[in-house]
């Protein structure tokens, strides 16, 4: 039975990604996007199920998981679906002065936009396999790294849209500048031991171009993409394995597809069965303990409210207050059995949404997941530069490294984004009141003109 809610659901995936082929758009390419992610993360270990750490579970559990994966995909498609029908009444995410502004500027904000990047990725760790131990790392992370960490993810948004706006120019020293900022942030990647963070450089020049609405040569570079994923799962793997033990300099050094490199490439996605296994868990938690508390809603909400003004501030998605009641932290304790080493372990959407009101919740919040995800993604993508900017840090929060989130934790990067929009909007003010910033650039700026006035599906 597993397998064949697995296949329908691939064929879900695959209806996603021809429609998105056939007819581009960003709904359509988010959801295809998406859905790439959902074949690696929940098909794949079912359908390989003798090579993943699946069989080890009872059949049944198997089968409820991916059964409630299916519904709320499916649930999801319906929500996108229905707010991408009305998409040419939905607002857009404008900024004029300061887009004019960004588009006057190009040397100086493709700088610094990378330079915040360089300093941000080479002085702290990325990962816990970087740090000296879990502990450390978890320990490192607080509301200052939080907003280094937003304050990042922008900048790598900004990077994407400069080189697009200088590959479309045909700038050559724009571009080769912007190219190779990106080399590097590739292979400072590469050595994370994280899979992800190798991948969202690239899925952010995905992004962009897909802001841009040159959809062929974003599909060239998420052929591109896909592809190095899949030749550095290993290596990648591999490292993390080393990290443990502090090998990771012998694992590299001996590091070897083996005699079947297609066969090693497909194991290492196949180990992502763990999403799976964390399921069952969480579920099985939630079953004896009941679902979450008002708590839990309330540590969203107040995510804008400053700790100073909000001493006690519940931590994000906890059901508790503390962090242990978030999730992939909560996961992580029932798996160690409550050791005491601190760490967590991957949770998305399928199973938050269960935790939160059971099976009939499941369905509900993927529709108004996907009717948020597609508002949001919408009016970014219809806006400017600054829109355009928000449109690829939603796109690779939930088509890449959550797929899918669920309704509330898309609700927790909405809500981190709101401050930042709102400082943007003074400053746009402050810019048009002050006369500041009136120049032009023909690419990128010719490039936001046509952003705003496509017609978004």
């Amino acid at each position: 039975m597993s397998t064949l809610l697995a296949l329908v659901l691939m064929a879900l995936c695959g209806l996603s990604i021809i429609m998105a082929i056939v007819r581009p758009g960003p709904i359509r390419i988010f959801l295809a996007t998406l859905s790439l992610f959902v074949l690696g993360y929940y098909v794949l270990p079912v359908l390989l199920i003798d090579r993943s750490a699946l069989r080890y579970l009872p059949s049944r559990d198997v089968e409820t998981v991916i059964l409630m994966t299916l519904a709320f995909v499916l649930s999801m498609a319906a929500g996108l679906a229905a707010v991408a029908t009305q998409s040419r009444r939905l607002p857009r995410m404008e900024f004029d002065m300061v887009d004019r502004f960004l588009g006057s500027n190009w040397w100086a904000g493709a700088i610094l936009a990378n330079a915040v990047i360089f300093a941000y990725i080479s002085t702290r760790p990325l990962t816990f396999y970087q740090a000296g131990s879990v502990e450390e790392f978890v320990g490192s992370q607080s509301l200052l790294s939080a907003i280094l960490g937003l304050a990042n993810g922008i900048c790598q948004a900004l990077a994407a849209i400069f080189l697009v706006s200088a590959y479309k120019s045909r700038n050559v020293m724009r571009l080769m500048f912007s190219s190779a900022c990106l080399i590097v942030q590739l292979i400072i990647f590469a050595t994370t031991a994280t899979r992800l963070a190798f991948l969202v450089p690239m899925m952010t020049v995905f992004g962009a171009l897909v802001a841009d609405r040159q959809y062929r040569t974003a599909g060239s570079i998420l052929a591109t993409a896909v592809g190095g994923l899949l030749l550095i799962s290993p290596f990648a793997v591999a490292l993390r394995s080393g990290s443990w033990d502090n090998s990771q300099d012998v694992q590299a050094a001996n590091f070897t597809y083996g005699t079947d490199p297609v066969s090693t490439i497909i194991q290492s996605i196949v180990d992502r069965a763990d999403i799976l296994s964390n399921m069952v868990v969480l579920k099985s938690h939630v079953d004896r303990n009941g679902h979450v508390s008002a708590k839990y809603y309330i540590s969203v909400l107040v995510i804008p409210v400053p700790r100073a003004i909000f001493s006690n501030k519940p931590a994000v998605l906890s059901d508790t207050g503390s962090a242990e009641g978030e999730a992939s932290i909560l996961v992580w304790n029932l798996v160690s059995g409550g050791s005491g080493v601190k760490g967590s372990l991957t949770a998305f959407g399928p199973i938050i949404a269960y935790r939160e009101g059971g099976w009939p919740w499941v369905i509900v919040n993927g529709f108004l997941t996907g009717c948020v995800y597609a508002f949001f993604l919408l009016a970014a993508y219809r806006g400017g530069i600054v829109g355009r900017s928000f449109f690829i840090l939603a796109f690779i929060a939930w088509a890449v490294k959550k797929s899918p989130a669920s309704l509330m934790e898309g609700m927790v990067d909405v809500m981190s984004y709101l401050p930042v929009l709102f400082f943007i909007y003074a400053v746009n003010l402050l810019l048009r009141y002050g006369r500041i910033g009136t120049g032009s650039d023909a690419g990128l700026a010719g490039s936001t003109a046509s952003s705003t006035s496509a017609a978004a599906s």
